[in-house]
């Protein structure tokens, strides 16, 4: 009785052993299949490979550049493969510093230029994004100090911080209506530049957000309302809109010849002001302290009167008389 009592619970041992095993193995099975289905699903990256000037790398079948040599110059045209891959976007850095570079010709496929890719090609002028582009990243054209001109395309999305900062040349850029976020200071710097955009868009809102003017594509669809009062600034004056930001009657000020308000004395400076002969503003110049040694030998200074013209000659005059005199006495005498 006792022999079979063991017989039964050594059984039941060797069942929940190879129950165990069982479920052990199945779990084992189950995670290489998950572990094969997500390296499947991975893109697979070469090593980075070089071709010319340029460096790539391959991810999922698509070239991207991941750095040129800073001796590439004048016009450059990105080839459209490398290697039998299509070139589908610019990485970031890639053109860093590549200071010879003049214009940038972009293949078609790509789609994206990454953060600082252009950063400071100090002699690019111009340049063409393709149609399938949606980012550009920050930086990208960072102090591309000698640009004056960029195609934007209509697939464009974002614009990233300080994309155009300090492209100090850059004068008119056009906006697409799909272009729907434009990070911080994205055109800071660019002081001669003009947007050009349809209203109501967020192109528009960062332009007003910027104080940047905005030449709108299109009709606008309110009649411009001038204030009648200038509004100025150091430079210039203008009648602003009360619907929009465009300034009529833009112009710089026409300072008049200007009036001394204080006199400068040797002690202290004096003041000028000058008035705009349109607007009415006003700026002050300070004039310099008068200069003692200029005047020795010269005229005095306006509004003090030369004393020694009237005291010379009294004495001069005196003396001769009290010489007259002393010279009778002494003849008498």
């Amino acid at each position: 009785m006792e022999e079979n009592y063991r017989m039964v619970r050594r059984q039941n041992a060797l069942d929940a052993l190879e129950e165990q095993t069982m479920k052990r193995l199945l779990s084992i099975l189950l995670l290489a299949a998950v572990a094969v289905a997500c390296t499947a699903a991975l893109p697979v990256e070469t090593e980075a490979a070089a071709m010319g000037y340029y460096t790539y790398s391959i991810i999922g079948g698509k070239a991207t550049i991941t750095s040129v040599s800073s001796a590439i110059s004048g016009n450059v045209t990105i080839p459209s493969t490398f290697g039998g891959y299509t070139v589908t976007g610019i990485g970031n850095y890639a053109f860093n510093c590549c200071t010879h570079v003049t214009s940038v010709t972009i293949p078609d496929s790509v789609t994206k230029i990454g953060d600082c890719a252009f950063y400071s090609c100090t002699s690019l002028t111009e340049m063409t994004i393709p149609d399938r582009v949606t980012s550009i990243g920050s930086c990208a054209f960072y102090y591309c100090a000698e640009l004056t001109a960029i195609s934007i395309p209509d697939s464009l999305v974002s614009i990233g911080n300080n994309a155009f900062a300090d492209c100090a040349k850059l004068t008119d850029i056009t906006l697409p209506n799909g272009v729907t976020d434009i990070g911080n200071f994205a055109f800071s710097g660019c002081n001669l530049l003009t947007i050009h955009c349809e209203e109501g868009l967020e192109a528009e809102n960062y332009a007003k957000k910027s104080g940047i003017p905005i030449a709108y594509i299109g009709a606008v669809t309110h009649a411009h309302d001038y204030a009648s009062d200038w509004t100025t600034d150091e430079n210039s004056h203008w009648h602003p809109c009360s619907g929009c930001e465009e300034k009529g009657d833009y112009a710089a000020h026409a300072w008049n010849d200007g009036e001394v308000t204080k006199e400068a004395t040797e002690a202290e400076t004096g003041l000028k002001k000058y008035t705009c002969t349109v607007c009415d503003a006003t700026k002050e110049e300070t004039l310099d302290k008068l200069d003692v040694t200029a005047n020795q030998g010269r005229n005095p200074p306006e509004g003090k009167f030369p004393w020694w013209i009237v005291i010379v000659p009294i004495v001069v005059i005196g003396g001769g008389a009290a010489a007259i005199l002393f010279l009778k006495k002494k003849k008498k005498a």
